[in-house]
């Protein structure tokens, strides 16, 4: 997975994200505390790895939902990548697991834990 995270790590420094959020197959792993990827940067982000993958399918425009998969090369691990907006932001919600995995229901735990996340801080501050 290290062509994914300096992809990750290229667009938390250069300031093109602002929330990442990486999970595997357990869930909830990782939020890096608040980068949000552009939509069109997750396009760029998926035709600069092509060259590493054995196949990709990108998909836009679903409801307001931007997301795309694909396996890497040697490997037998499926990334899925999904854009995921909030009236007051949105998040990046980046999964690896083995193919085959049904990784859109992996997605919607770890953005239902992600969006208690958030609110259990919300209301931590607002009781402080």
């Amino acid at each position: 997975m290290i062509v994914f995270d300096s992809k990750i790590e290229e667009a938390l420094n250069s300031g093109l994200a602002l929330q990442v959020i990486i999970a595997d197959s357990d869930g909830f792993v990782l939020d890096n505390g608040g980068y949000v990827f552009d939509p069109d940067q997750l396009v760029a982000l998926f035709l600069s790895t092509q060259r590493q993958m054995q196949e990709g399918a990108v998909r836009f425009d679903f409801g307001q939902i931007s997301e795309f998969s694909f396996c890497l090369t040697g490997t037998e691990l499926t990334v899925a990548c999904r854009r995921v907006f909030w009236p007051d932001g949105g998040c990046v919600v980046v999964v690896v697991v083995p193919e085959g995995a049904a990784h859109n229901i992996i997605i919607a735990d770890v953005i239902r834990a992600f969006g208690k996340y958030v609110e259990d801080q919300r209301a931590a501050l607002r009781n402080s």
